[in-house]
């Protein structure tokens, strides 16, 4: 099971508040770690697939949640769609006739897939349609029916009084609500999608349809219909635009919290239901992997307030706020139960993170710092003119400097030029943090000197941010180089903050302790120990 950002100081706290049994048991039983995420990137992309190949981001090939497109810089590439370049656990396993199972895995081939017909699938993230949001329903008790188009949904809306009455075309389902404040989802879904559908009723008496975000779930196996109804993520981006009202830290009393963690619960529950489907119906699989994203979901929102080791830390509110987090994790922990029920003697259980989470306040626009210096040019709509530009932070945002458009002087060679405008590109770094008057900037690393093996992929210069500031690559900012973080915390460039640190824990069911031939110090490690559970020699690239 893959707990997304279960930080290792979150766990350690909760468990030290006993609000994770079922994980405390397990670690009683097996190993708990301590692990370390990824260097130099430990966006969610680059973390699974070290987690699934054992292998750096070099060897891997994904950098960052997105990777430079080579073919276009201004459109970099989702992680999760690019091919790994190395063997994944899964393949290596398949190798000696063992068979996995996969709830929401990225990276699984089609072909994999048709040479193991016993195989459970099921996978959303790569396919994403529609965010979720907000419609402001505007035919308030009127005879004529508001028309809604949400990708292959068409809805329509009739109001009555205190009710709404939300029917979909294309099935006919038909779903009464009330005039509400709280958050009350019902699902509609067709034959490839679905969301989750509520009415809300804001301070002002205006009412909204609220809708999940929509994405094309792909399946191999039986699922249940509610599997296909993909619920991806929760509601962030309207809490953080303060739709659900004045947040905790803003002298709010608590609801908008409350409405950004039912969805997330919504989020959680969808998760449980699919590795439940996978578990149930994969009796020839030897690996079943599952993921769990709603920690990392709830974590960004609200942990970095609850961080003492941040520049986010609210003292004055963390303590409400914990109890939204906590209340996420105790769901995992009942689910991680529930999934214990299914196993039998002898079966290896784990459940890992494949990075932790920290607190963050502010944000650092390197193209624009780079634009001030004249190293980085813009056209008339305010976008990167790649023609004219020396230098760009990428658009990948996963800590790379580029060099573009080389101007050699005389005989001077491309190592000498790029070691040239390298210089200058770190005591422009060095100076503005000067100026600014703190860490900003964690590590500043020139890769022209480098093996050229995999360093393409980070560019010319990898940058990492300082505790409690990320990078971005927007030039949207009017000048401003630092500016608030929209979220609380996050998990970027690794700069060997212990926040963000993950945890596994492992134990064989039935068995007094799990035999770990070496100890689990990082996310590389959990690939050759799972080889060592079903007693295999290690691929190539491991050995």
């Amino acid at each position: 099971m893959i707990w997304d950002a279960a930080a290792n100081w979150v766990v350690q706290k909760l468990m030290n508040e006993g609000i994770l049994p079922n994980l405390q048991v397990l670690a009683s039983e097996g190993e708990y770690s301590e692990i370390q995420p990824p260097y130099p990137n430990c966006q969610t992309p680059p973390s699974l697939a070290t987690l699934f190949t054992g292998s750096s981001l070099l060897k891997h090939g994904i950098t960052g949640f997105r990777v430079p497109n080579y073919n276009n810089v201004r459109f970099p590439e989702v992680g999760f769609n690019i091919p790994l370049q190395v063997e994944t656990i899964w393949e290596h396993l398949n190798i000696f006739g063992y068979v996995s199972s996969f709830s929401h895995i990225p990276w699984v081939k089609k072909k994999y897939l048709s040479e193991n017909k016993n195989s459970n699938y099921i996978e959303g993230y790569s396919s994403p349609l529609l965010k979720s949001g907000a419609v402001r329903i505007e035919n308030i008790d009127m005879d004529v029916p508001m028309t809604l188009n949400l990708e292959s949904f068409t809805f329509q809306i009739t109001t009555r009084n205190t009710s709404v009455k939300v029917k979909e075309i294309s099935t006919q389902k038909s779903i009464d609500y009330c005039y509400s404040s709280n958050l009350e989802f019902k699902m509609f879904n067709n034959k490839n999608q679905g969301t989750l559908i509520a009415v809300y009723q804001d301070f002002n008496q205006n009412l909204y349809i609220v809708h999940t975000g929509i994405w094309e779930v792909v399946t191999h196996g039986e699922f249940s219909p509610d599997c296909k109804t993909f619920i991806g993520e929760g509601l962030g981006r309207l809490y953080r635009s303060g739709f659900f009202g004045p947040k905790l830290v803003e002298g709010g009393d608590g609801f908008a919290e409350r409405c950004l963690t039912d969805s997330i619960l919504q989020v959680g529950k969808y998760f449980a239901e699919c590795a439940n489907n996978v578990i149930q119906n994969s009796k020839d699989s030897q690996l079943v992997l599952s993921y769990q994203p709603c920690i990392d979901d709830i974590e960004h929102e609200l942990l970095g307030w609850c961080d003492p080791a941040s520049n986010r830390y609210s003292s004055e509110h963390a303590e409400a706020i914990w109890s939204y987090i906590k209340e996420v994790y105790q769901f995992v922990d009942n689910h991680l139960g529930h999934i214990k029920s299914f196993l039998s003697s002898g079966d290896l259980l784990f459940v890992t993170s494949d990075h932790g989470m920290a607190g963050v306040s502010q944000m650092v626009n390197i193209n624009e710092l780079f634009r001030m210096h004249g190293l980085l040019s813009v056209d008339s709509d305010n976008c990167i003119d790649l023609d004219d530009s020396l230098v760009i932070y990428h658009p990948a945002n996963n800590g790379s400097i580029w060099i573009l458009n080389p101007k050699l002087k005389g005989d001077e060679s491309l190592i000498a030029y790029k070691s040239r405008i390298v210089k200058s590109v770190i005591d422009i770094l060095t100076h503005w943090q000067e100026e600014y008057g703190n860490k900003v900037i964690g590590e500043i690393i020139s890769l022209i000197d480098k093996p050229r093996e995999g360093t393409d992929m980070l560019g010319d210069m990898l940058i990492l941010a300082a505790p409690g500031y990320e990078f971005s690559a927007n030039l949207q900012t009017k000048g401003r180089v630092v500016v608030p973080f929209p979220k609380t915390a996050s998990h970027g460039t690794y700069n060997g903050l212990q926040s963000l640190h993950g945890i596994f824990v492992g134990a064989i069911v039935g068995s007094t302790k799990v035999s770990l031939k070496k100890p689990i110090n990082n996310n590389q490690d959990i690939f050759p120990f799972i080889c060592n559970y079903f007693n295999l020699q290690l691929p190539n690239h491991l050995s």
